[in-house]
């Protein structure tokens, strides 16, 4: 079965945050580590990030948002992605399935794009 998990950014200071629970009509957020819950208006300052359900090669959970690097020595953000119905890589010039390749053995996770957008940069 596939562990479904969200972590949650805080955007106003670029913090993370475990996600206790989300509730069904999206008006509170709980977080584990804070025992807060927010609302609806307090919600939108906040960031849900999904577990892709697939780890990189040291092992680290690989989610929604991550700056992955690509075997080729590319650096790629991870994304939804409707044209693959799935999970995503893309950067400037080039969007693929995260499937494509068997994330253990070929991504490793750099970074997030809300902490390190310089990531993606192609030097």
């Amino acid at each position: 079965m596939r562990e479904i998990k969200f972590k949650c950014i805080n955007k106003c200071d670029n913090t993370f945050l475990d996600v206790w629970s989300i509730s069904v009509n999206g008006d509170w957020v709980q977080f584990a580590d804070q025992g807060y819950l927010f609302n609806n208006d307090e919600v939108n300052e906040f960031e849900l990030l999904q577990y892709t359900g697939l780890k990189d090669i040291d092992g680290e959970e690989i989610f929604e948002g991550d700056i992955v690097k690509h075997f080729s020595g590319l650096p790629f953000l991870v994304v939804w992605d409707n044209q693959y119905c799935g999970w995503g890589l893309k950067n400037k010039n080039f969007t693929c399935s995260l499937l494509d390749y068997e994330p253990s053995k070929h991504y490793k996770i750099l970074g997030n794009i809300y902490q390190n957008p310089e990531l993606l940069e192609v030097k």
